[in-house]
């Protein structure tokens, strides 16, 4: 990724299912008589999908690894600004969860620089405390090695 006005840039990533005409997928939390597209969007009540999210500075505080399956983990002790403009990889560690797919369902990745989950039940949702300034851009394709490592139990 890259930021074209700032040194800095927080970005979140979700895991989000979708059904097989594309559509994201949610989990209600507690059992509901109504449609979960119905429920109200807090956190004690839905479910989207496992986040991760990392401050583009603090990628170099990444701690090192027995191997490449293992996910990355950061101290956060250090960070060093990302030079406007400059291209920098990061590697953000997702949440560990449990999903079921059922046949054609599939997965959504949905990048943000913010916070994906909902705001708890009554409060409004802060005002984000994030580096996020300008455009940000992600790099895909055959001249980068953006992925999504997802281990797969069958």
């Amino acid at each position: 990724m890259s930021c074209d006005s700032h040194t800095d840039m927080d970005v979140v990533v979700q895991i989000r299912k979708i059904d097989a005409s594309g559509r994201l997928l949610a989990h209600a939390n507690i059992p509901a008589p109504v449609p979960v597209q119905d429920l109200p969007d807090a956190n004690v009540v839905k479910y989207f999908g496992p986040c991760g999210i990392l401050r583009a500075s603090h990628s170099v505080s990444q701690l090192p690894r027995k191997s490449e399956e293992e996910p990355p983990n950061y101290s956060h002790k250090s960070a060093e600004p990302v030079p406007t403009g400059t291209k920098v990889a990061l590697e953000i560690p997702i949440w560990p969860i449990g999903m079921v797919f059922e046949e054609c369902e599939g997965v959504a990745v949905i990048v943000a620089g913010h916070d994906l989950t909902p705001p708890d039940v009554g409060s409004p949702p802060p005002e984000p405390a994030d580096a996020n300034l300008g455009k940000h851009t992600i790099y895909a394709g055959p001249e980068t090695e953006s992925f999504l490592m997802l281990p797969v139990i069958s």
